[in-house]
């Protein structure tokens, strides 16, 4: 063992690989940390890009800001979806947000203090978005596939946010406080 915390590497074991880890910190009560994406499934640029699209941005606006390519940028997000087992990028969001993968903190300050009042149609209609697909939620709410669109952007438009995605958010942080409160995980 190295230094005066007695802190050294090692293998990762096999439940830290099959998230990534190949090697982990380790000290005389056993592990410290692994790398950050066996911790959090997400590597830096993964968790800034999906903080990034949960607050409105588009790829875009997004890859200005990271600093990358457009098609870095949707490129990353399509691999996220895939690796959460989601076809779209509101739910995957959603999925980072609602497993703690994502810092809430951050994602609230962005957000306004409460929820703006909409029709019961609306808030079911987001809140479905966040778990499931367009035309599930169409059949579960009731509504036919020709209308589900426009709700959704009314919707939206109600809520203030500058896409679906950012709507979902908007949502869940605001009418759930569980998650609000979690702060999820945090990067420093």
């Amino acid at each position: 063992m190295n230094g005066p915390h007695n802190i050294t590497t090692d293998s990762a074991p096999p439940a830290a690989k099959a998230s990534g880890a190949r090697r982990v910190l380790l000290s005389r009560t056993g592990v410290l940390s692994t790398s950050a994406t066996a911790i959090t499934g997400l590597n830096e640029y993964e968790h800034a890009l999906a903080q990034l699209i949960a607050i409105e941005h588009t790829y875009e606006s997004a890859a200005e800001e990271l600093g990358c390519s457009i098609a870095r940028a949707s490129n990353t997000m399509s691999r996220l979806m895939h690796r959460h087992g989601r076809s779209d990028r509101t739910r995957t969001i959603a999925d980072l947000i609602t497993t703690g993968l994502l810092d809430t903190t951050e994602l609230r300050a962005a957000l306004p203090d409460k929820l703006p009042d909409l029709p019961p149609r609306m808030l079911q209609v987001l809140t479905l978005l966040a778990t499931h697909e367009v035309r599930t939620v169409a059949r579960l709410a009731g509504i036919s596939q020709d209308t589900i669109g426009s709700v959704i952007t009314r919707a939206v438009t109600a809520i203030g946010a500058g896409s679906r995605t950012h709507a979902v958010v908007t949502v869940l942080l605001l009418s759930r406080p569980d998650l609000a409160e979690s702060g999820g995980v945090r990067r420093d």
